[in-house]
């Protein structure tokens, strides 16, 4: 069937349409995948089971405790006692995932980024932590730096075009970025973890620690 000259235009105006709406679908498909994949990584596999984690530890260490525990997704009940505190909450049923949460948790969370050997930038220089997912729904951690920490790092990242920058946590490296793919005012962290679901939740885990202050004082899990 021919179309008429109204019809054929109105045919391109569609078609127009519709390759500019792609990179906004792919955006909200990303975005919708990575939530789940989020939740899938805190939570497990099989839904949630309630559980109680304890903590001894002193006052002042409840607001980052809490902060993280919101961060990961959890709506929780709490009870503090003279030597700590205690948290209740719809957690994993994962038991790997389960059991490493306590510990995950009391991460003191001392952040630093290194080129060299030399330290550049620190924890509280972060203004932002989160999880970046790309095409391949591969994560990573993506941080954000204070202008000042970002002139540091760019101005070592230009006089050593062949080095590259390692991050550390808790004086662990986890990970690395060469510097010719360092963009100004940010940094990714891949750990070199393939399975899929533990390089999520370690991404997802960096990403909550970093984003917080450290741990004021020591926090030891019940048991631990």
């Amino acid at each position: 069937m021919k179309l008429e000259d109204s019809d054929q235009h109105s045919t391109r105006g569609l078609i127009g349409l519709s390759i500019l709406a792609l990179p906004v679908l792919m955006t909200i498909v990303v975005v919708i995948s990575y939530a789940v994949l989020f939740s899938l990584g805190w939570t497990g596999r099989s839904g949630t089971e309630q559980m109680t984690v304890s903590f001894t530890t002193c006052p002042a260490a409840r607001a980052v405790l809490e902060s993280r525990l919101a961060d990961m997704g959890y709506t929780f009940d709490v009870v503090v006692r003279d030597d700590g505190v205690s948290y209740t909450f719809d957690g994993p049923t994962d038991p790997a995932v389960r059991a490493s949460l306590p510990q995950d948790l009391a991460r003191p969370g001392h952040f630093e980024v290194s080129g060299g050997g030399a330290p550049l930038a620190s924890g509280a220089e972060i203004t932002e932590a989160s999880v970046r997912v790309d095409a391949m729904m591969v994560p990573t951690t993506l941080g954000h730096l204070t202008p000042e920490a970002s002139a540091r790092v760019s101005k070592w990242v230009r006089d050593n075009p062949r080095g590259s920058l390692d991050f550390y946590l808790d004086g662990e490296r986890i990970g690395g970025q060469t510097n010719p793919a360092v963009t100004t005012g940010e940094f990714e962290i891949a750990p070199p973890i393939d399975d899929p679901m533990e390089r999520l939740r370690a991404t997802a885990g960096f990403a909550v620690l970093i984003d917080h202050p450290p741990l004021p004082c020591p926090v030891v899990p019940a048991g631990g």
